[in-house]
């Protein structure tokens, strides 16, 4: 009796996170050298991903079936399980992994929601009124912030 076999024949990594539902992320074949109930195989992954199959025969893509959040998961380990219906049956698994890409969709955000420095009468220009802090949960050139005074008020 031959163990299923799983080729991996094409995987896109990384994949955005605004990926469309429904987008072919990889394509796999699955086979048995066997005849019979021994030849057939079934293909599983592992479960609680954001990910399905649409097969054809023994032609399976790998497609989005919910949204994507790197912020939340900026990796997936996919196990994939093939078993043929022979008896016992036998199973090989193929591991992959998929990377998420991020998009700039998440707005910068300050620590506090309001600063309040107390300013000297006779301070000397350019020095230090106070530091503020604000960080953005994206990842790269996404996540770079730029400070900017947007009103002046004086009370």
């Amino acid at each position: 009796d031959n163990i299923p076999e799983i080729m991996l024949t094409s995987l896109v990594s990384p994949v955005a996170e605004n990926t469309p539902l429904g987008t072919a992320i990889a394509l796999l074949n699955v086979k048995d050298r066997d005849s019979g109930d021994n030849g057939e195989v079934r293909l599983h992954m592992s479960p609680n991903l954001p990910f399905k199959f649409r097969n054809f025969q023994n032609h399976y893509s790998l497609v989005t079936d919910d949204l994507l959040d790197r912020e939340k998961v900026s990796q997936y380990t996919v196990e994939l399980f093939a078993t043929d219906l022979g008896s016992p049956p036998l199973q090989t698994k193929m591991t992959i992994l998929i990377n998420i890409s991020d998009i700039n969709d998440n707005p910068p955000s300050f620590s506090q929601s309001s600063y309040n420095a107390q300013v000297k009468e006779n301070n000397q220009p350019g020095a230090l009124l106070c530091t503020v802090s604000a960080s953005d949960p994206d990842e790269g050139d996404n996540s770079y912030l730029t400070y900017s005074i947007a009103q002046n008020q004086i009370q």
